[in-house]
């Protein structure tokens, strides 16, 4: 939990569902720059935990690698 907010261990599942929200605000004008802002934002971010999860990985595996041929 967050606050009073129920959030999930899988990244996906939580930006999934801030998208999901982000779509139930009210369709007018002054809320779209913020639905795009916050969009945009969520999706950088979840872009950039991949990105880190694959570095990460990377380097578990030449880790692994380098123990093995020792």
């Amino acid at each position: 939990m967050v606050g009073d907010q129920q959030v999930f261990k899988i990244l996906s599942t939580n930006v999934a569902i801030a998208m999901a929200n982000l779509e139930r605000l009210l369709n007018m004008l002054e809320y779209q720059d913020v639905r795009t802002s916050i969009r945009a934002h969520l999706i950088a971010a979840m872009g950039q935990t991949v990105d880190l999860l694959r570095r990460m990985q990377a380097i578990s595996y030449t880790e692994v690698t380098s123990d093995q041929s020792r």
